[in-house]
């Protein structure tokens, strides 16, 4: 019987180098499994025995101050200061000069809350005078901090080192925006040119594919004798005569309705008008429909003919108008 093949969630494995299936995937990238490193003598040997961990890095030994200073007021050096987000102490060596960095002269610890003076912060090299004394866990601690008259001078040159070294800092700030300011103007300036010299271009080249304008130049005239320069002075055109506007003609209308005798009057009109204005003013005249068509009765026509033009034209200086609907076969001779 078989032996049964692993199971593999529906994907297929890889054989290994040791005949054994791998359930490793592949990486996104497509690359396959990372390679492995060469291994050499001194990779191939752990760090750390399997088991154990990394031993700690062990701080130098220092001597504890006597307890028989225990209320005494001593002079000494700092010599570590630690500040950080969470931690802020230091330790004062019992030792000046040489002697502070000597690892067997005792260190006591401190803190800022054991500084006399309020705001001052002390700095490696600064040499003070405390009071020993003892915290709430029976731990040795400096207390009452002040810088002696050395202290205070090494305190005075290195705040003026720093406050040359900040000087020069905002020389150095001020150098470089002055440098970014005229690299910018000169950018400015020479971008400024070069559009001015791109625009230049482009008209000129505008210029040339325009045709230019010719200009027409006069013949000269030519030079006349003097007989006929005289007759052409003596020569003049005769005044064109004033055209004379005819006036107007108007003509005198009695203005009946078709079918209501009540309604009748009197038009003065002139006859170059329209024979829509003469419509409008008739029936206003009487008082009528708008709707009713103006017919000009005369002797040959006593049941009125559909005024038009032409017929308005033979009215003499006076006339009848008839007032009524339009009938079917209007002027029919004018068509």
């Amino acid at each position: 019987m078989s032996e049964a093949a692993p199971a593999t969630n529906g994907k297929s494995s890889r054989p290994s180098s040791n005949g054994k299936g791998s359930y490793r995937r592949r990486r996104s990238s497509g690359k396959g499994p990372r390679a492995e490193k060469p291994t050499t003598e001194e990779t191939s040997k752990p760090s750390t025995p399997e088991g154990e961990a990394a031993p700690k890095r062990e701080r130098p030994e220092t001597v504890p101050v006597p307890e028989d200073l225990v209320g005494t007021t001593q002079t000494g050096t700092v010599v570590v200061t630690v500040r950080n987000r969470k931690f802020h102490f230091g330790f004062i060596s019992l030792g000046l000069g040489e002697k502070a960095q000597d690892p067997t002269t005792p260190r006591i610890y401190f803190n800022p809350s054991f500084i006399s003076e309020k705001g001052l912060n002390l700095y490696h090299g600064y040499e003070v005078t405390f009071e020993v004394g003892k915290d709430e866990s029976d731990r040795m601690v400096a207390k009452n901090i002040a810088l002696t008259e050395n202290g205070m001078k090494i305190k005075e040159v290195r705040d003026a080192e720093a406050q040359a070294r900040r000087a020069a800092r905002a020389e150095e700030r001020a150098a470089a925006a002055a440098i970014a300011a005229a690299t910018k103007k000169e950018t400015k300036k020479e971008k400024d040119t070069a559009v001015a010299a791109t625009t230049a271009t482009e008209e000129k080249k505008d210029g040339e594919g325009k045709k230019k304008k010719r200009s027409r130049k006069r013949k000269p005239k030519k030079p006349v004798a003097e007989g006929e320069a005289a007759a052409i002075t003596t020569t003049t055109t005769p005044a064109a005569a004033p055209t004379e506007k005819k006036p107007r003609r108007t003509a005198t209308f009695d203005i009946s309705v078709e079918g209501d005798d009540s309604k009748k009057g009197t038009l003065s009109f002139t006859i170059d008008s329209s024979i829509g204005r003469l419509k409008s003013l008739a029936a206003k005249a009487v008082d009528a429909s708008m709707d009713l068509s103006v017919y000009l009765i005369t002797d040959e026509h006593p049941n009125g003919v559909f005024c038009t033009r032409a017929v308005l034209n033979n009215v003499g200086e006076t006339g009848k108008l008839l007032l009524a609907p339009k009938r079917e076969a209007d002027n029919l001779e004018s068509k």
